[in-house]
C-alpha cells in the first residue's frame, strides 16, 4: 500500500495541498499522513460573568481539524477510501522528519506553496531543500493559484542523454492513474553538444518506449535556450498540469533557483513535482 506524506502548517496553501493530495490518494489507491508542523496553539477566551471579565485558558486545534474535513471530503466520494492519520512534527528537524518519511516507505511528499501573505498562520519553517536531499521519494509542489483538480499532461524537463529511468517509470504509473499524457522535454544540458533530432528520437525509442509500458508516452526536442520561455510554452501554451524536474541536476537552478523554498516561481503555476 502507498503512502503520500502531506506537511500540514495549518495555511490555506497547506490545506489546499491536502485536498489534492486526497484526490491523488483516491486514484492511485494510497493512505495519507497529515505530517502537522503547527502543535496545538493555546487561545485566551474571554468572558463575561457577572459583571466581571474571566478569562478561560483553552487548548484548540489551530483552525480546524484537516484530518475531520479530508474524511468528510472522502466519505463524499466515490471509490478508494484512503485511511487518514496525523503525526506531530512540531518539533521535528530536518532529519527527523527524513527518518519518518523512510520508516513509513513514503511514496510521496505533498506541500502547498504560495506567496507568504496567503498564509493564515505563521509558520515553523522546515527547510525543504535540506529535507529532499535526505529522502528517496519525490516531493509534490502545489502553488495556491491552481486552481484545476484533473491532471491531463505531465513534461519531465531533462536532458535525454541525462534522463533517469526510475523518474520516468514513476511519471508513467502517475500519468496511468490519471489516464493523462506524458512526456519528456529534451533540452541540452549546458557544456554538452546538442542531440540530432532523428537520433534523439532512436534514443527515446529504444531506451524509453520499449521499456515502458504506457502508451502514452512523447518526446519533444526543445530547441530554445531561454528555459523561462520553455516552462511558459509547456505549461500557457502546452497546457502542461505538473512539471516534472530532479533535485539540483541539470535545468534546476536554471528553472527553480539555488534551491527549493516555500514559494514557488512567478513563472511556474502548476504542480511541480521534484525528484531527489
Amino acid at each position: 500500500m502507498k503512502t503520500i506524506l502531506v506537511i500540514n502548517d495549518n495555511s490555506l496553501e497547506a490545506e489546499y495541498a491536502a485536498k489534492f493530495a486526497l484526490l491523488l490518494a483516491q486514484k492511485i489507491c494510497a493512505d495519507i499522513i497529515l505530517a502537522n508542523s503547527q502543535s496545538e496553539t493555546r487561545k485566551i477566551i474571554e468572558k463575561a460573568v457577572a459583571g466581571h471579565i474571566q478569562k478561560d485558558t483553552s487548548t484548540e486545534k489551530a483552525d480546524h481539524n484537516l484530518q475531520n474535513n479530508l474524511s468528510i471530503i472522502s466519505k463524499l466520494s466515490f471509490g478508494f477510501k484512503p485511511v487518514i492519520k496525523e503525526v506531530d512534527i512540531s518539533e521535528f528537524c530536518e532529519s527527523s522528519l527524513a527518518t519518518l518519511i523512510y520508516k513509513n516507505q513514503i511514496w510521496a511528499v505533498v506541500k502547498g506553496t504560495g506567496k507568504a501573505e496567503l498564509s493564515t498562520w505563521k509558520k515553523r519553517n522546515l527547510n525543504i531543500d535540506d529535507v529532499l536531499r535526505k529522502i528517496n521519494c519525490p516531493l509534490l509542489l502545489i502553488p495556491y493559484s491552481w486552481s484545476k483538480k484533473k491532471i491531463e499532461r505531465i513534461t519531465y524537463i531533462a536532458d535525454l542523454r541525462y534522463c533517469r529511468f526510475e523518474v520516468v517509470r514513476f511519471i508513467a504509473e502517475l500519468a496511468k492513474s490519471w489516464d493523462a499524457d506524458m512526456s519528456i522535454a529534451h533540452i541540452c544540458a549546458s557544456g554538452l553538444p546538442p542531440m540530432d533530432i532523428d537520433y534523439a528520437q532512436m534514443v527515446f525509442a529504444d531506451e524509453i518506449c520499449s521499456n515502458i509500458s504506457y502508451p502514452r508516452i512523447f518526446f519533444n526536442h526543445i530547441k530554445e535556450t531561454n528555459l523561462e520561455t520553455v516552462v511558459d510554452i509547456i505549461i500557457n501554451v502546452m497546457h502542461n498540469d505538473m512539471l516534472v524536474l530532479v533535485n539540483h541536476n541539470c535545468h534546476f537552478e536554471r528553472i527553480m533557483g539555488q534551491k527549493l523554498t516555500d514559494v514557488m516561481p512567478d513563472h511556474i503555476s502548476i504542480p511541480l513535482l521534484v525528484f531527489p
